[in-house]
């Protein structure tokens, strides 16, 4: 309907609609295809001018710039594409801590067919360090903070967090807020899983730790 040379004009003329070349919408289109494994989105380039579709803009500031909803109300990430590695919120304590979960699968998260220990899909450490920053970037923006990230430290690395193909693999990110001032946040994040042997049985719980401190920077 928008490609009919007389909406074109209306579009273009009268609201402000930033058009792509076909071959510019396919190569953006494959682009996100191939990155992001499928995940449903919705992507913006260049101007929808005056107009506003239904629902599909409630996540945004309003320069349709940036994300400012970090999660729906069922807990779904809004911004899977800067946080491709955290899934669900499934509690949120203002000022104190955040439990975010994300469900492996061999066929979305294809990082996993390369990365095998003794002929088992093992989730890549620097994954875990990847998801205690997507973690806590998450949690200083949802207190309404834009601290640049200074340091990580007191990283733990325990056991290989092992995924069998008949078996789900649920990652639990859990993040508590040590310190929050004007100028500093530090918070301290864990990765929990339950390592669940090929024949179904939980053996043990996997928990990893890190701690993360974003502080403000001062110009000179």
């Amino acid at each position: 309907m928008a490609a009919i040379e007389d909406v074109r004009r209306v579009q273009e003329g009268q609201r402000g609609l930033t058009y792509l070349s076909v071959a510019e919408g396919v190569q953006k289109f494959m682009r996100e295809l191939i990155f992001d494994a499928g995940c449903p989105e919705v992507l913006i380039f260049g101007s929808l001018g005056t107009n506003s579709p239904l629902g599909q803009l409630d996540f945004l500031d309003q320069e349709r710039k940036e994300v400012v909803a970090i999660y729906k109300e069922d807990g779904m990430i809004s911004d899977r594409t800067r946080n491709n590695l955290l899934e669900r919120v499934t509690k949120f304590e203002e000022g104190k801590s955040m439990i975010v979960t994300n469900e492996i699968h061999l066929d979305e998260d294809l990082f996993l067919l390369d990365h095998r220990v003794d002929g088992d899909y093992v989730y890549p450490g620097v994954l875990h360090v990847e998801t205690f920053l997507q973690l806590a970037r998450t949690m200083v923006e949802k207190i309404g903070n834009k601290l640049p990230l200074t340091k990580l430290y007191d990283v733990n690395f325990m056991k290989f967090i092992k995924h069998f193909e008949k078996n789900p693999l649920i990652l639990r990110a859990i993040g508590t807020y040590e310190k929050i001032t004007p100028t500093e946040i530090e918070i301290s994040t864990k990765l929990k899983s339950d390592f669940t042997n090929s024949k179904g049985v939980v053996l043990e719980k996997i928990e990893y730790t890190q701690m993360v401190e974003f502080f403000s920077v001062q110009r000179k």
